[in-house]
């Protein structure tokens, strides 16, 4: 298996029981996250992705663009994910510039990936469903021969007429470095604002499976400091990933939630030059604090919620 898949089967043996990602509907725990990534691949594979293939990926962040990436990537494909929150035309010029070969949608998103393929009349575009709640448009267009290698992502570069394609080695390898340095454990909640567009949160995101964290991902757009001060108190994150312009926002709303997490700013997704690492790293809040009326130390589980105590009854449906 590739870096990444290897990474997360690695984290489903060690941490199987433990939470992995809670959308702020359901909390699944990682062996569900990686039974529903093998599932999802092999439904992939057999409508039509292959290894070497590039499918765009056009879902709003949360559990199932999670769950698309890292069975495209499973599959030795290469993802590209899109934002759906940003113009429609940027997603559709990166899909040309990626030259991909499959459009990825979500029933939760309506049919905004339509948006995204030429007419089928004229350009012999095919819709298949995929476990029930994916849309896959396979498009037939000329395309490079398929490779058998391990898969990656691709990443378009604003102002950039090409993408930025990084091996799943290569993500692997960054994520490891960023948890060290994050010092990223099993016991963190890490709440991710940001889309997952970018190398860098995809790189973020990985460095939180890698540690066997609880990853907390919401389906909203932008950076509202409401939105994202209720997912920090509702899931108990102690890690915050969000975007400079993010934080900036938070700080000007005067949000008190900045005081209880460890706080790691993206680099701009703009920057052809900026890679994932080093990270920039905000002071550490004090070793103790208040968390939902109870003084919890650092390095300890945080205590869930009666909406946590649970993982996602969907189990076997994803």
């Amino acid at each position: 298996m590739s870096g990444v898949a290897l990474c997360v089967e690695s984290t489903a043996v060690a941490y199987a029981d433990r939470a992995a990602v809670l959308d702020g509907d359901c909390l699944h725990d990682y062996a569900t996250l990686w039974e529903a990534v093998g599932l999802l691949a092999a439904d992939l594979a057999a409508a039509g992705v292959r290894p070497g293939q590039r499918a765009a990926i056009y879902i709003g962040s949360g559990y199932e663009s999670l769950l698309v990436m890292l069975a495209v990537e499973h599959l030795g494909a290469v993802a590209v994910p899109l934002d759906i929150f940003e113009p429609v035309e940027h997603a559709v010029r990166t899909v040309l510039d990626t030259r991909v070969d499959h459009l990825i949608g979500h029933i939760g998103d309506g049919h905004l990936v339509d948006e995204l393929a030429d007419d089928p009349a004229t350009s012999g575009a095919t819709a298949v469903t995929v476990a029930d709640d994916y849309t896959l448009i396979r498009l037939w267009r000329p395309r490079q021969a398929s490779s058998t290698g391990p898969g990656g992502f691709a990443f378009c570069l604003s102002g950039a007429t090409a993408a930025l394609t990084v091996g799943s080695a290569g993500l692997a390898a960054a994520a490891g470095e960023l948890r060290a340095e994050l010092a990223i454990t099993a016991e963190d909640v890490v709440a991710v604002t940001a889309p997952l567009t970018t190398r860098a949160t995809v790189v973020a995101v990985l460095a939180a499976v890698q540690a066997g964290a609880c990853l907390s991902l919401r389906r909203y757009p932008g950076s509202d400091p409401a939105q994202v001060a209720e997912q920090l108190g509702d899931d108990e994150a102690s890690v915050l990933v969000c975007t400079a312009a993010g934080l900036a926002e938070l700080r000007a709303a005067g949000s008190h939630a900045l005081q209880t997490v460890r706080i790691l700013v993206l680099p701009s997704a703009g920057d052809p030059a900026a890679p994932a690492m080093p990270p920039a790293v905000l002071p550490e809040p004090p070793r103790s604090r208040t968390r939902l009326g109870a003084n919890v130390f650092r390095g300890s589980r945080p205590a869930r919620s009666a909406r946590r105590s649970q993982v996602c009854s969907c189990r076997h449906q994803d």
